[in-house]
Formats: C-alpha cells, structure tokens, sequence
C-alpha cells in the first residue's frame, strides 16, 4: 500500500500521522523514553479521535501494510515507522518541496509560475 492510497483509510491514517508527528527524529535530540529515530509512544488513543477498537484497528493494518512496527514496554506501546519516505523529511527529492517552499516563501512550479505556499492550521498532535 502507497501513502496516497492510505489517504482512503481514515482511522489508520489518522494514526500514522500522530506516529509520524510524534516520531524521534535523531539521536541527537532530547528523549524521554529512550527513543530511537523513527519511534513514537502511543497507545493514547483518544488523543487522535478513535475508540480502543478503532485504534487496535488501525494499528493492526499499518502493521500489516509495513507502515510501522510495534513493541510493548513498560511504558506503553512503541511504533516504530517502517516507510522512511514518509518519515525522513529531510531527504530530497523532485516530489518534496524545497526548504524554501516549506518557509512559505514563493517558488517556481514546472510551468515558470510562482506559487505561494501557505501554512496549515493549527493542529495539536500532543
């Protein structure tokens, strides 16, 4: 299965983004669990909107796609993201926009035109 065609799948994309959101991006950075990069705590499934069914659900088939991984700890639930496209925002490539795009600022599409990209809403994945 295609990330596009995840799209179809609400509950199952819903939960993936909250994985991916949440997700630790280097080892570098601060973890209060001990995470490593592509990992994310979840398991708090009224946080992204879903039932305990839906969320056992969701999280079965993305296993079942290779979407993610998952292991239980005392802590909670670790899903580890499996599709690095989805998750490595830093890699480029010609279908990701340019660090440019992402600062809102006008850049060129294919046909010569300038394009504005505008910001998303608000949205608290946390």
């Amino acid at each position: 299965m295609s990330t596009i065609e995840l799209l179809k799948h609400r509950n199952e994309f819903v939960l993936f983004a909250l994985i991916v959101i949440r997700a630790q991006r280097t080892l570098d950075g601060f973890s209060a669990d001990n995470l490593e990069p592509g990992e994310a705590l979840i398991g708090d499934f009224k946080s992204c909107g879903l039932t305990e069914q839906e969320y056992r659900t969701a999280k079965k088939k993305l296993k079942k796609w290779k979407f993610i991984t998952t292991k239980s700890t005392n802590k909670g639930t670790i899903a580890k993201i499996i599709n690095s496209d989805v998750f490595d925002i830093n890699t480029e490539t010609d279908q990701r926009p340019s660090q440019q795009a992402a600062n809102g600022q006008a850049t060129t599409n294919k046909n010569g035109k300038n394009v504005k990209n505008e910001k998303g809403g608000d949205c608290n994945p946390f």
